[in-house]
């Protein structure tokens, strides 16, 4: 497997564990969310979490940096548009 197609494969799983991350959290509360249950969302096994993140922590941050990053784009294409 080459390096290209490794890192789009990490990236896919990634993204497929923060998706099942914010559907859970947004169900059950971030407090009450667990890795086990983000793991059964991401249909991936509780461990695989642990290869992308340190812990629910991180994961959290990742999504907060994640909206962000969609929220200043969006911000600097309506402000291009304006212009």
């Amino acid at each position: 497997m080459n390096k290209r197609f490794q890192k789009q494969l990490t990236q896919a799983r990634r993204q497929q564990i923060l998706d099942a991350a914010v559907q859970v959290i947004a169900e059950q509360g971030f407090q009450n969310t667990t890795i086990k249950q983000i793991a059964a969302r991401a249909e991936v096994a509780d461990g695989t979490i642990y290869n992308y993140f340190k812990n629910k922590d991180d994961i959290l941050l990742a999504i907060i940096r994640q909206v962000t990053e969609v929220e200043v784009r969006d911000l600097h294409f309506a402000e291009a548009q304006q212009m």
